[in-house]
């Protein structure tokens, strides 16, 4: 499940829930699955909040080394 491919955040937050219930059935006991929501700073929080309206408890996953390159790239574009 490391590659989404063009997924959106609530078709990833289903397959995630789908996932947890199948580990749990064949297991009898819960699992963690996070949904990650790394993207461009100016979309992340767009992406949380889909996340979360979408069901995706109990948290979210955000990748620190994509955060910066992104901002990085963000910053390109200011026309400073």
């Amino acid at each position: 499940m490391g590659y989404w491919g063009d997924l959106t955040i609530t078709d990833r937050v289903k397959a995630i829930v789908e996932a947890e219930r199948r580990a749990f059935e064949q297991t009898g006991e819960h699992t963690t699955y996070l949904c990650n929501v790394t993207d461009r700073p100016d979309r992340m929080i767009d992406n949380a909040r889909e996340a979360v309206e979408a069901g995706g408890q109990p948290g979210l996953c955000s990748h620190r080394s994509q955060q910066a390159l992104a901002r990085l790239k963000c910053w390109q574009s200011l026309p400073i």
